[in-house]
Parts: C-alpha cells; structure tokens; sequence
C-alpha cells in the first residue's frame, strides 16, 4: 500500500462555499468536513466500492460516529477527565492561533499580479533530482565553500558524496515543494538541466543538496488553467502572509526574555530528554516513576512526576510571572512542546529544550491575544473543537459498547460472534436515530474523492494532525 503524507507549511482559509451535508440531531456534517475526514487520513478500504455508493458509505460511518457522541453525552467518563479536557483545549487553541495567524497577516496582504505569473510559469513543471540529505552543519558548510569555487566543484562535490554508489532520486512537482528552500530555488527561475542546488538549510543539521537530471512541463487549458492560476495566486498570498506573521510575532516578543532556575532547568532538560529518547509509553513511565523513586504503578505519572518540593520550585520567569515546574507541567496537558528540529544529541539537547520552552511562551501569548479577540467563539473553531471532541468520544463510546456487548452475551473473545452481535446492535441504532437524520443527496453525489491514502498533517505545531482517526463504526460493508 502507498502512503501519502501531505504537509501544510502554511494556513490556508476554508472555502466560504461550505454547505451542509447531513443533519443528525443538534449536530451536522459540512462538505468540507467530509471531504477532510475522507481524504486527509487512511479511511476503511471498501474495494468495491466507488462514487456515489462509497461516499454514502463514508458519510453512514461518520454519522455513526456523530451517534455515538450523542449516545455518550457531555457528562460520560471519558469527558468528565481532566487529560481530555485538556488535549480538547489544546485543539480548540491551536485552531484559535491559526484564526488569528488569519486576522492579522493572511487577511491583510494581497497577491501581486507580476509575481502569481512568475510563479504560474512553473506551475506544471516536474523535476527528476538526485539528492542527498546532510545533517552536520560543518559538513553543509565545507560543501558550500567548495562549491563557490565554481559548477565544476559543485558536480565534483556532489559526485563524491555517494562514494561511487548511485544517488538516491525522486520527482518533485510544483505542489509538492513545501518547504520554501526548495520551491525558491526550483519554482521561481529556470533551472538548467545538471544544475546542483545547495546545499539547502532546511533545519538546524539538517540539509539537502541536489542534482537536477530532467524536467517535464505539462500545459493547462481551460478550468485548469484557471485552478493552476488560482493556486499560484494563493501561493503567493501565504508566502507573503508568513513573512508578515513572523515580522508581527518578532516585534510581539522583543524585548522580553526567559529567565530560568538554571538547577530547575538542568533537571527538566535532562529528564525531557530521557522521556523523548525512551521507545514507548511503558518505558517513559518507567522512567518517570524511577526519577521520582517511585514503587509500584505510575500509570499516572506524567513527564514531571509529582515529588511536591520539585514540582513548587520556579522553573522560570517572563514577562513579569514566575511559573513553577507544577504550573508548567499543567500547562504541557494543553500545549505538549514541539522542538525546531529532531536531529539533536543528549548535548546540545538543553539549548533545543530552551528553544521549545520559548515557543510554547509565545504560543500562550499568542492564545491570550486569540481570546481577547474572542476568536473561541468564530463557527469555524467551534466547529472543529466538536469535530475532535466527538470524534474521541465516539471511538471510547464504540469500545465501551463492544465491551459490554460482549460480557452481555457471554462471547468475550469470540470476534465472529461479537462482530454480529455489534452488526446488530447498529442496526436498532441507527434505525433509532433515522428520523432525526437528514442528508443533502445531490451534494453527496457531487462530491469526488480520490483513491490514495493520505495523512494529512502541519509542521511545528502540538498537534499536528489536520483531522481524527476515521474509524469504522458501521463494519457490515
């Protein structure tokens, strides 16, 4: 199976033209949402399944999930937990920053027309690059000098990384160059064939240099045309927005500084960094529970552990306010951190963590700034804060239910029979809940998907995914 992972570098606004799909109970489900719950993550495979018939199908299930929620209520176990909670709030102000990225950068800059046709030029190229990735700065650096000497050295240079084996190669399309280095140096100019580009910083040790071998053009006509113009025209509006969000988020932060304990400091980075070098969850409580000198379970232990002396101890100071270690660690249920780059030693992991620590202060300015602006209560945050918060309810709820059905009819561990049981147990659900249902058919019918599977996903942000699982709550298909 091909897995596709697509990265979104930049925001960008949802389509205004966003109808309502299906109504179930107080609830609903838009185009877009379904188009994204379909396409942005692995969905059941259904084989035969195509059109109109798979898309009814797809909109069967997340219905069943919307059920499911509903079934399960605001006040089930799952939702009464104060991690949930937590991981809903952290969702609900993410999507809050990215309005507000929206308010105050996105919405205000404008396309130039001579650049969308700088760009559109390129639109339907596709290149053929060998490539290699370096992730030593000294090394990105010595290969940089050597390459200014002149194209002679740079092929010389570029030749002698693979010492005499052949260079690992890919195609690289228009929409597929995310990351600015790359599409500035292979979309915006012409590019001859041989040329060797870089090498290019694309993170903190982390480089690409390449070899262009061929390219292809392809010619749009008609509508297009008109949506190759359309994604050059948004191109250049999100490079632009981001270069004025940067700007805005530099003067917001100058001036202000990060004072930390530095015995507090030392501690938390090097505990940080066992918890992200540990393999899985039971080796990271483990270590947790050993730091603390704990016995027995810890399965409640998070990455601070509770040793009370440790966790009242100032961890640091900004902006005029002393956070301990305990508010801190709260804090990380709602904005885990996100590292800059994940090519790091135990070293020089410290000045990582600082790094991170730093963002997540500029992230909880920001979400103050978004809730001045009452953006919690814009449809469209609202709306994916239900997306998410069903979702996860909905996947306990099923789980909860296969459980009990089980213990009710006595087949624990029977998967045959549990399976028609929970077929039929569907069945009087949705039979239920069917006069409370309403679904736009000639917008389902209009909608096409594609057959790839995807993961759709943002880069430097906690929580990267663009929407949930898509689970199979309906499994007779």
């Amino acid at each position: 199976m091909l897995l596709m992972f697509i990265v979104f570098s930049g925001c960008t606004r949802k389509e205004k033209d966003n109808p309502i799909l299906a109504k179930i109970g107080g609830r609903t489900i838009t185009v877009n949402e379904f188009k994204y719950r379909s396409e942005f993550t692995v969905r059941p495979k259904y084989l035969s399944k195509k059109g109109y018939e798979l898309n009814k199908i797809l909109l069967d299930n997340l219905l069943a999930e919307k059920i499911f929620a509903i079934e399960a209520g605001d006040t089930c176990r799952m939702a009464r937990t104060e991690l949930f909670n937590s991981y809903i709030q952290g969702i609900q102000e993410q999507n809050m920053r990215e309005e507000l990225y929206f308010k105050a950068a996105y919405d205000k800059v404008k396309a130039d027309t001579n650049e969308i046709k700088r760009i559109y030029r390129f639109a339907g190229r596709e290149y053929r690059v060998a490539f290699y990735t370096l992730l030593k700065d000294e090394l990105a650096q010595k290969i940089t000098k050597r390459i200014a000497m002149g194209q002679n050295s740079a092929n010389a240079a570029f030749d002698e990384l693979g010492g005499g084996k052949k260079e690992p190669e890919q195609n690289v399309s228009w929409k597929e160059a995310e990351q600015d280095p790359i599409f500035d140096a292979l979309f915006t100019h012409p590019v001859k064939q041989d040329t060797v580009i870089g090498p290019l910083r694309l993170g903190k040790n982390y480089y690409v240099i390449m070899k262009v071998l061929d390219w292809k053009d392809q010619i749009f006509f008609g509508e297009d045309a008109l949506k190759r113009w359309n994604d050059s025209a948004e191109k250049v509006k999100q490079r632009k927005a981001m270069d004025l969000w940067n700007g805005i988020l530099e003067k917001r932060m100058l001036d202000k500084s990060i004072d930390f304990n530095p015995p507090v400091f030392r501690k938390l980075a090097d505990l940080a960094y066992t918890l992200y070098a540990a393999q899985g969850d039971s080796q990271k409580k483990d270590i947790a529970g050993d730091f603390f000198g704990k016995k027995g379970d810890v399965s409640q232990i998070d990455m601070f552990g509770s040793e009370e002396t440790f966790l009242k101890s100032p961890f640091m100071t900004f902006d005029g306010k002393t956070w301990t270690v305990e508010e801190f660690r709260n804090g990380l249920a709602i904005h885990p951190l996100v590292y800059r780059t994940k090519n790091f030693t135990k070293q020089n992991f410290p000045q990582e963590f600082r790094k991170a620590v730093a963002d997540w202060i500029r992230d909880r300015c920001l979400t103050q700034e978004a809730y001045a602006n009452n953006l919690q209560k814009k449809d469209s945050v609202k709306r994916n804060t239900l997306m998410w918060r069903d979702a996860m309810i909905a996947s306990w709820e099923r789980d909860e239910r296969l459980s009990r059905l089980a213990k009710k009819h006595h087949i624990e561990g029977q998967a045959d029979k549990l399976t028609k049981v929970y077929n039929a147990y569907m069945d009087s659900l949705m039979k239920a809940y069917s006069g409370s249902i309403s679904i736009n058919t000639e917008e389902l019918k209009k909608i096409e998907l594609t057959g790839s599977d995807m993961v759709a996903f943002k880069q430097g942000v906690p929580y990267p995914y663009a929407v949930p699982a898509f689970r199979e709550f309906i499994i007779k298909y």
